[in-house]
């Protein structure tokens, strides 16, 4: 088994995930902050954007720190209880995001539906 030190991925996991935590706090952050400060933008749809901003955020600041580690040390030095809490704040926020969209793509088709007529 090749020790941490000389696997490649010990280094480029933790640039890459560095770039998608930048990216994804300030994109997603952006957004939050546009959608709290211009009463235009409240909105049905453009609140289903916020709650899919919201829960990236919380994935992005409570889980990809942690799943960067996994990457770059060979065993968890949190604990048992920070893993089971980032994997349910995972767990949590995935379902958000998978409902939101159901109901933004439902609220599209009735749109669509009572516009058509």
């Amino acid at each position: 088994m090749t020790p941490y030190s000389e696997r490649p991925e010990t280094y480029v996991v933790p640039i890459v995930f560095a770039i998608i935590f930048l990216v994804g706090v300030l994109g997603n952050g952006t957004l939050v902050l546009i959608f709290i400060r211009h009463r235009t933008m409240r909105n049905v749809p453009n609140t289903y954007i916020l709650s899919l901003a919201l829960g990236d955020l919380l994935v992005i600041i409570s889980c990809v720190p942690f799943t960067s580690i996994v990457y770059t040390l060979p065993s968890w030095p949190y604990g048992e209880f920070i893993c089971k809490l980032s994997e349910s704040i995972k767990d949590i926020s995935i379902g958000v995001s998978v409902f939101t969209l159901t109901a933004l793509s439902a609220d599209r088709l009735v749109f669509y539906i009572c516009n058509s007529f």
